[in-house]
């Protein structure tokens, strides 16, 4: 064979390039077709040892390979080609000759003639351990019955008391991972990380595995292959090294996460992975040290030691107030005067910090839950300029005023996204849902046809759903908008001017919900995960009810 390039500058083509590139084009489409021995292009510049051929073949290969793919399929193109190149040369000059030298074969000269080439010793190995115990049923250095074995298979300084070493530690490898899987199997994490980075020790470069690059290789493939099965608190192996601070232990995670990704998604994948391990790593300290006790010590909850505990936390604890927003909220009076919806730079937000004296803010706060329903998705806005859903929240607080005659007016306080969630940053604002709802006094949903099928609403309803069954609190009413019905059909119907108590049969899930912008759909999902992990991990307060 002629490498394309031969002889390209000593003729006068109009663009060597282009000529080159369909050139290798040209052998690329006929790589694979076989000569009478079977031998494909790659095949033949191997087994004939002719290293610009073979070189000159790759490159054409590489033109039919995506990016992400080339070097690793390169890589094994090369190995199998290699390897058909030892089965031939194994059976030509080794076996055959005794196979047919005469009727009946002699199988002790085949095994004592059996060469191996150095670097295949471990495809060998593996061969002969696979059925494990092979001692009794395969003589690997010989017959067992002979008086004396010398098969070549010493070459490169393997001689048999190498080789049975070789042999014990990838079976005590192969033990270490196999109680590795197992116990990642059933979730308990915190032992089988301990297993998986000892299965990695064992494969240190001077140790006496046979290839201790290719069993670092599949540990990590291990691993990879099971880094997302939950233990009994649903934690996955990331979860389980951040909570615990195990820093080995969360690099060795990354490490087999990257193998499953493509080469451009890695870096981003991988700190995504980090940020969402943290943040869930303060969701459970926030719920489980500060939050759960409060909620769960009695049916009389105190939500100013709730609110005084969270803004606490956000101003002793860098992390988790980089990671959380202040619990905000807009006085209802305020919210009348307007006239409209505030956006969260309008001056009328305010926040509750314990440690500004007479912060303490107006009480009850009611969390409203709306669809956004201006018919523009990039609207400014979250309602048409009729201001639809604002009516509906004045309507609704009204109501529960009504319902509630010992709250006064002026005491009232609302919580609504576009004026609590800053617009331009809304990350923190968003993680701190879950908190925020649980320092509010009731959850308000302003019902309408499309309401349950909107992702975002239904996670606020699966978090008032899991105070209710944890903490024993109705917290959740809706507002259904009353369209020409009489006073004695709304009171059929649990209304009160519009406001009724939200069913308590009602099943929440987020598949299949709607989102105004899909590249939500990984934060929904995130909040879905926290508050079933609240539901299935959190006790019961007196009157809770089960889930």
């Amino acid at each position: 064979m002629r490498h394309p390039s031969h002889g390209i500058h000593q003729r006068a083509l109009p663009n060597a390039t282009c000529y080159r590139h369909l050139t290798l084009s040209e052998l690329s489409s006929v790589l694979h077709i076989p000569d009478e021995r079977a031998r494909c292009a790659l095949d033949h510049a191997v087994v004939t040892d002719d290293f610009e051929a073979e070189q000159m073949v790759l490159e054409a290969r590489r033109l039919k390979l995506s990016p992400g793919d080339v070097e690793g399929v390169i890589h094994q193109s090369i190995k199998d080609a290699r390897l058909r190149k030892h089965y031939e040369e194994l059976f030509q000059k080794t076996f055959l000759p005794a196979l047919t030298a005469s009727r009946d074969i002699d199988l002790h000269r085949i095994r004592r003639t059996t060469e191996v080439a150095p670097e295949f010793l471990h495809a060998t190995l593996f061969y002969f351990d696979s059925s494990r115990g092979f001692v009794q049923t395969a003589p690997v250095l010989g017959p067992k019955d002979a008086e004396s074995s010398t098969q070549l298979r010493d070459a490169a300084g393997i001689d048999a008391l190498t080789l049975a070493g070789k042999v014990e530690s990838v079976r005590a490898w192969e033990e270490v991972l196999e109680g590795a899987r197992r116990l990642a199997g059933s979730g308990q994490w915190a032992l089988a990380l301990e297993a998986f980075s000892a299965a990695l020790a064992m494969c240190c470069p001077h140790g006496s595995l046979p290839n201790a690059t290719c069993y670092r290789h599949l540990t990590l493939s291990e691993l990879s292959s099971v880094l997302h099965i939950p233990d009994e608190r649903g934690r996955c192996a990331l979860d389980h090294a951040v909570v615990t601070d195990d820093f080995e232990a969360e690099q060795m995670v990354l490490e087999a996460r990257r193998l499953k990704l493509s080469p451009g998604d890695v870096e981003s994948v991988i700190h995504q992975s980090i940020k969402d391990a943290r943040l869930r790593k303060h969701y459970e300290e926030l719920f489980q040290k500060s939050f759960l006790p409060a909620l769960t010590a009695s049916r009389d909850i105190d939500l100013h030691r709730i609110r005084r505990t969270y803004a606490e936390t956000l101003a002793t604890d860098t992390a988790k107030r980089r990671a959380f927003d202040n619990l905000k909220y807009v006085r209802y009076t305020d919210l009348v005067d307007f006239g409209r919806f505030p956006r969260s730079t309008d001056g009328l937000t305010q926040e509750y910090h314990v440690l500004e004296p007479g912060s303490r803010p107006a009480t009850p706060i009611l969390f409203f839950s709306h669809r956004w329903i201006h018919p523009d998705p990039w609207a400014q806005a979250p309602s048409a300029a009729e201001h639809t859903q604002y009516k509906r929240v004045l309507a609704a607080a009204a109501a529960f005023l009504t319902l509630h005659p010992k709250v006064e007016q002026a005491d009232l306080s609302i919580w609504i996204d576009y004026a609590c969630i800053d617009q331009e940053h809304p990350l923190s604002g968003i993680a701190a849902l879950p908190m925020v709802l649980a320092q509010c006094d009731a959850l308000i949903s302003l019902v309408d046809e499309e309401y349950h099928g909107r992702a975002w609403c239904s996670v606020e309803v699966l978090m008032a759903q899991a105070l209710q069954r944890v903490c024993g609190r109705r917290v959740w009413y809706e507002h259904v908008e009353q369209f020409g019905q009489t006073g004695e059909d709304a009171a059929a119907d649990g209304l009160h001017a519009g406001l009724r108590e939200g069913p308590k049969d009602v099943y929440t899930t987020l598949a299949g919900k709607r989102l105004r912008f899909e590249e939500d759909r990984s934060k929904v999902l995130f909040l879905e995960r926290q508050i079933r992990l609240f539901l299935t991990t959190g006790p019961r307060a007196p009157g809770g009810e089960d889930v």
